[in-house]
């Protein structure tokens, strides 16, 4: 009488939704397998298999599959002699695990949260069934960034000023499953340009001008544009100070312009100032011969011609009309009339030297005194 034989089945890999391993083995209790055949819920899971020839043990591996997942197997293996009389089978239960999620996430919202010259921030939310693990973004289409998460806000950066964008967004979950593609459209804030707060003259010199600027930007100040009567003269990068109009003409009257730009480019419009330069100052007066104190001294008609000549040249630089003198001429008797004209004449234009008293008909008029008129005259800027 045959002995039953010793007959085991058992997961040999991975159980996979829709697959499961198995092996299978034999020893013989006396007799000897010819065939084996496994079973899946009873059903014969494929043909009677054959050994070459008869054996006395052993193994054989099998693959169930196109299972559904989350469901329970009965799993059999039998063993045959010749005559297919089974010497022995076993059975073991096995569930495969849920099917995997192949649904990719829902994006729910995507939109912009703020929007600047520069940058537009987006948040973004989505939802899945497994869980959403992140985001990839794409800027007018190109790959961007990535987020983890399954909200939150995101920024493009970088951007240009007064640009419109396609800002895009794909969601994927555990399961690598990624969204299509959405697209949000939009603006970055317009560059609104400089704006100068103050241009003025400081220094007015015959031959040369000194003009302050002041301005400010939403950012900042990238540099200057200078004209002169329209036509660039200059370019600056610095900030807010002085700029030197050089080369000018004495008594001319210029237009003194200025732009400003910032670092995207945008510049103001153009602020213009009008000034005079000063006239050329004349040249100190100096008297033909010198008049010393305690020592007697002569004015000639032509010295004092001279020094009323060069005093309207003065009132002239100074903006003044021209004082009217007494004519003089040699052997004249030098009057306090004469005096009193020069001394009224200088004291108009606000010498930092005073002028010396007036001297009335019969007063002495000193060398102090004609030397204190031509110091009182030199003295003016």
């Amino acid at each position: 009488m045959e002995m039953l034989a010793v007959v085991s089945i058992a997961v040999s890999g991975t159980v996979q939704y829709n697959y499961i391993p198995v092996s299978a083995s034999f020893t013989s209790g006396g007799g000897l397998a010819s065939y084996y055949r496994f079973f899946l819920n009873g059903v014969g899971d494929g043909s009677v298999e054959s050994f070459s020839s008869p054996v006395s043990s052993a193994t054989k591996y099998h693959s169930y599959n196109g299972l559904r997942g989350n469901t329970s197997y009965s799993l059999t293996v039998h063993f045959y002699n010749s005559s297919m009389v089974s010497l022995g089978s076993n059975t073991i239960t096995v569930k495969t695990p849920a099917e995997p999620d192949t649904t990719p996430p829902s994006i729910n919202s995507w939109y912009a949260n703020s929007i600047s010259k520069k940058s537009v921030e987006m948040y973004v939310s989505a939802s899945d069934s497994s869980g959403v693990s992140g985001f990839y973004f794409y800027l007018n289409g190109s790959s961007y960034g990535s987020m983890y998460g399954s909200s939150g806000r995101y920024t493009f950066s970088g951007l240009n000023a007064g640009t419109t964008y396609s800002f895009g967004v794909k969601a994927y979950d555990i399961y690598s499953n990624t969204s299509s593609m959405v697209n949000y459209s939009a603006r970055t804030s317009s560059n609104a340009p400089p704006t100068i707060s103050s241009w003025y003259a400081t220094q007015i010199g015959e031959n040369s001008v000194t003009m302050y600027v002041a301005a400010s930007d939403d950012e900042f100040i990238s540099g200057y544009w200078f004209y002169l009567n329209g036509s660039s003269v200059s370019t600056t990068s610095e900030g807010n100070g002085r700029y030197t109009f050089y080369n000018l003409k004495p008594n001319t009257s210029y237009t003194f312009g200025v732009k400003v730009y910032d670092g995207d480019g945008a510049q103001s419009s153009l602020s213009s100032y009008s000034a005079t330069t000063k006239k050329n100052r004349p040249d100190e007066f100096v008297w033909d011969n010198g008049k010393y104190s305690g020592y007697a001294f002569n004015v000639t008609a032509n010295e004092w011609t001279r020094l009323c000549t060069r005093v309207n040249e003065f009132r002239f630089y100074k903006g003044l009309s021209n004082s009217v003198f007494t004519a003089v001429k040699k052997g004249d008797v030098f009057k306090a009339s004469h005096y009193k004209e020069l001394v009224n004449a200088i004291k108009a234009m606000s010498p930092p030297t005073s002028v010396p008293n007036i001297r009335e008909a019969g007063d002495t008029i000193y060398a102090s005194d004609i030397n204190r008129l031509k110091d009182s005259l030199n003295s003016i800027l």
